[in-house]
């Protein structure tokens, strides 16, 4: 809620009213209070000698006598006494010490008809609680005035005790009054009272001629340069500040300042709008770029086939950057990945990304190899280069079937190679695309483990940093994905991931983008009926897989070997064939026949025994280049290797 200035004074002078009046109140009370305290004290010992003065006056025997009483004419002097001075109780009392009990000789009160002392007679006839401390001070002869308060059936009272002594200064009895303390508190009320109702209203009167002065001199001139901030916000012109009453220094700076600074307003909104239709068209190149961008590389895309997987994704940045990859199957069944970093930002990065993507795709897609394809790209980007952007990229083209990797890099980031556990596979490094129209960049090939991936990425990856300014790096992207990744979405997610812990909630400041190749090795599993005519199936998987060679020819002749071994001697109305390709070809068969080893079968058999198959798996033998046999689960798991 939005509190004016006039309704904030008036708050603030009540609160200082309020303040003021208890300050008062509680100031006169504590420093009245002591002054009425000790006159009330010094009119009780003047009372007190006027009282001694009235005693010495009458026979000694009297005070000291048992059952003694004084005369009337003195009782009735006393009460005038206590009128007087305004007491509330007055008293004259003996005390016998042994007896341990009082005896009053003159007692009255205010408004006493004379009842009083014969009352106190009564109720002091039986005490025998002893006297206290003052008493027995008192009546050692101490002249001094023993103060002190009283909370009892006669009310609370302030009380001053002194001793009567006679002519021959013994003590003969004790002198005591007592005021209402509820009296003594009205006075010192008055007394604070009277002191805070002048100041009460010698400060409403300040307050009045306070508000009068604050009112001209600050609150118009105030609310006259608000409403005239109200106006220039609305419609951007400066009306005239004028007031009757000169404002105080302050208030004209301040509106001295707002005329000058509505003035650099105007002129700087004029300098924006133009800013700012530069920045438009600015953004709309961005948008353009970006559109080019993504147009080309979608955020992610998949490729799968049945030995292979691909996953490529991108992580944009604000700024526009060269950020590219590309992943297809071409004619001869090959797979080919492209992952490549343009230099700088904007529109033209952009472009010379499309430019590059495209040229890499179509000489990769027309089966040149990576190495080639690179070569020839660097020379078409070399010649429609005018700002001089440079790309740096790493391509590579799988054979699905045996997992051989041909690949070649134009000075990019080392790839990874990840199975049970991650390195860098380190090519040679050679230069960035669009530098050198006479650079030559090589292939080279390694051969991808079944169930092995490779991830290619930019430097957006190793170079990212978090609020502490450190890099993500190579040593925290190989240890993120030693962590079990099994095929090319884990590579991608445990990378993710990664960097998502290390960067937090920090923008990246550059593109990235990553591309995993995942690859296992091909199989065929059959199952086939114990006959003579299931090698056809044998044959044509054979084929299908190494082609038709005179290596092939060789393994299908052992195959077929072992198969009719099967047939003729296992007793078995099925068996089972599989057949995989890793770079070599694996072939295993397996039957429930009795168990029989034909790996142990080292010797060349009789002549009798050929018609066993003896011969026949010395055949095998010269042909594989393993023989592995294994009884598993009650079953003859035979496995043949052949190079090809």
């Amino acid at each position: 809620m939005k509190v004016s200035l006039r309704r904030w004074l008036a708050l603030l002078f009540v609160c200082m009213i309020a303040l003021t009046v208890v300050t008062a109140i509680l100031w006169s009370y504590a420093t009245g209070y002591e002054t009425i305290m000790n006159q009330s004290e010094t009119n009780a010992l003047n009372c007190f000698g006027f009282v001694s003065h009235l005693l010495r006056t009458q026979d000694p025997s009297l005070l000291t006598a048992k059952n003694a009483d004084l005369p009337q004419a003195v009782k009735e002097d006393f009460i005038r006494l206590s009128d007087a001075f305004d007491m509330t109780y007055l008293y004259v009392y003996r005390v016998n010490e042994d007896a341990r009990n009082r005896y009053y000789l003159l007692a009255t009160c205010s408004g006493d008809d004379g009842t009083f002392l014969d009352a106190m007679r009564r109720i002091e006839a039986d005490n025998t609680d002893g006297i206290d401390d003052m008493e027995r001070d008192a009546l050692n002869g101490s002249e001094d005035s023993h103060r002190f308060k009283l909370d009892n059936s006669f009310g609370f009272t302030m009380s001053w005790l002194v001793p009567y002594k006679d002519t021959a200064g013994n003590v003969a009895a004790l002198i005591g009054g007592e005021y209402d303390l509820s009296i003594l508190r009205e006075e010192i009320l008055r007394q604070a009272t009277s002191i805070a109702i002048p100041i009460v209203f010698v400060q409403i009167l300040a307050f009045v001629i306070l508000v009068i002065s604050i009112n001209r001199r600050i609150a118009e001139p105030v609310l006259q340069i608000s409403n005239a901030m109200k106006r220039f916000a609305e419609t951007r012109e400066l009306p005239a500040l004028k007031t009757k009453h000169k404002p105080v220094a302050e208030v004209a700076e301040i509106r001295e300042t707002f005329k000058s600074t509505a003035s650099d307003v105007n002129a700087y909104i004029a300098d924006i709008e133009a800013l700012t239709q530069e920045r438009v068209q600015v953004e709309t190149q961005e948008r353009v770029a970006r559109r080019i961008q993504y147009g080309l590389v979608p955020e992610e895309t998949k490729l799968n086939g049945d030995t292979f997987s691909v996953i490529a994704r991108t992580r944009p940045a604000k700024a526009v950057g060269g950020d590219f990859y590309d992943c297809f199957r071409r004619e001869d069944g090959n797979v080919c990945v492209v992952v490549g970093d343009v230099s700088g930002k904007g529109v033209s990065a952009a472009i010379f990304m499309a430019m590059a993507r495209t040229t890499i795709h179509d000489q990769l897609f027309g089966c040149a190899d990576p190495g080639v394809a690179l070569t020839r790209a660097n020379r078409d980007l070399c010649r429609l280069n005018p700002e001089g952007l440079f790309a740096t990229v790493f391509a590579a083209v799988l054979d699905p079937m045996t997992g051989r990797l041909t690949y070649a890099n134009a000075g990019h980031c080392y790839p990874v190679l990840v199975r049970e556990s991650a390195a860098f596979l380190i090519p040679k490094p050679g230069a960035p695309l669009g530098l050198f129209d006479d650079d030559e960049i090589a292939d080279e090939e390694t051969a991808l483990l079944p169930e092995q991936t490779i991830l290619i990425y930019t430097d957006g990856v190793t170079e990212a940093v978090n609020r502490d300014k450190a890099f993500f790096g190579d040593d925290r992207l190989l240890e993120a994905l030693s962590r079990g990744a099994e095929n090319a979405q884990d590579v991608i997610r445990c990378v993710s991931d990664a960097l998502d812990a290390f960067c937090g909630d920090c923008d990246p400041f550059d593109d990235t983008a990553m591309l995993a190749l995942h690859w296992s090795e091909s199989a065929r599993d059959i199952i086939l009926p114990a006959k003579q005519s299931a090698f056809a199936q044998i044959r044509d998987a054979v084929i299908a897989e190494a082609g038709d060679t005179p290596r092939t020819r060789e393994i299908l002749l052992a195959c077929e070997e072992i198969m009719t071994n099967i047939v003729s001697y296992a007793g078995v109305e099925t068996f089972g064939f599989r057949l995989s390709h890793s770079g070599a070809l694996t072939a295993t068969f397996t039957d429930a026949g009795p168990a029989f080893d034909p790996t142990l079968q080292t010797e060349q058999p009789a002549f009798d025994l050929l018609d066993n198959g003896g011969m026949g798996l010395g055949l095998v033998r010269q042909i594989a280049d393993t023989m592995r046999y294994e009884r598993k689960d009650d079953q003859n798991v035979l496995t043949l290797t052949f190079n090809l």
